[in-house]
């Protein structure tokens, strides 16, 4: 991947990140954005933070203030709706050939880098870029010796089986801690956002990415009324972890339209404050997810992951 690609897909996700704090924070049509705030929100410097801005207003989300820095030029339903798709790269491609092949036990458990370079043929640079990555992440590390080691997050279905049973332990609890508050503007955003999916996930060719986001924004907003930040901080771990487990397990739009369902009457139990219904709802919700079936990357992508 050349630094222009890099540069775009880093921008493009910087974007995103920019839309979804203003979908949770519910920004109104008019906020101003500075660069400046930005970037220390988002913990980047203040050039990345303009290009994203100005992809942002390439798409029509922001404009520009007489005063400098941007103002929010979609609110609501739009920006519920909002969808941003980071181009494909060479090393995401590789990055996602890797965790399905390892998934899928087509990669042993340690490896030399030269044969990563046979199996895919990728040169030097891309593949130290993408072991670089791998290594952040936690999914490799050193092996003894020479080489490197996968870690045992990505042991397949073993893993996906034992990051459920973490949640389930985990995510029901939290709706019953004392300390929980429910947020009653960070839900209707919520709904929305659920109802704008269920308008455009029977697409040709829906986007899994952002129907996954909304996932991912539903269970952190819920972790973060529990008012706990070390059950936050899990949630957000395990996210990141789902992310790249379910790139190899997709279900079907009958499901996603369930587990939007789901959701939902978790929202409305606790807007009822029936917060006993309310985890057992959500244990529920994490059982029949962890029963779902693993379908191949390879599937057709009509297939949406869910959970």
């Amino acid at each position: 991947m050349g630094k222009h690609e890099a540069a775009e897909a880093r921008h493009t996700a910087l974007a995103a990140a920019i839309l979804r704090r203003a979908r949770i924070e519910g920004w109104r049509r008019g906020h101003r954005m500075t660069e400046l705030e930005l970037a220390a929100a988002l913990g980047v410097s203040r050039t990345p933070v303009r290009a994203a801005l100005r992809r942002l207003a390439d798409a029509g989300y922001v404009v520009p203030h007489a005063d400098r820095g941007f103002v929010l030029a979609a609110a609501g339903r739009h920006l519920a709706e909002a969808r941003l798709a980071a181009p494909d790269t060479a090393e995401a491609s590789l990055h996602a050939a890797m965790v399905r092949d390892r998934i899928a036990g087509r990669l042993p458990a340690t490896f030399a880098q030269a044969t990563l370079a046979r199996r895919y043929g990728a040169g030097r640079p891309l593949l130290a870029r993408v072991l670089t990555r791998m290594h952040h992440e936690g999914l490799i590390a050193p092996a003894p010796g020479q080489g490197w080691a996968f870690t045992p997050t990505l042991e397949g279905e073993a893993s996906r089986r034992a990051a459920f049973e973490l949640r389930s332990a985990i995510e029901p609890a939290s709706l019953l801690l004392p300390g929980f508050r429910t947020d009653a503007a960070a839900i209707a955003r919520l709904r929305e956002e659920h109802a704008a999916a269920t308008r455009w996930i029977g697409q040709p060719r829906p986007d899994a990415a952002a129907i996954f986001a909304i996932d991912v924004t539903f269970h952190e907003a819920l972790a973060e009324m529990s008012g706990n930040p070390f059950i936050l901080a899990n949630v957000r771990q395990q996210n990141v972890l789902r992310r790249l487990l379910e790139l190899a397990s997709y279900s079907d739009v009958a499901r996603v339209r369930a587990w939007i369902a789901e959701h939902l009457a978790i929202l409305a139990l606790i807007e009822q404050s029936d917060m006993m219904a309310a985890a057992e709802a959500m244990r529920r919700h994490l059982g029949i997810a962890a029963a779902q079936p693993v379908i191949a990357a390879t599937a057709r992508r009509r297939r949406i992951a869910g959970g």
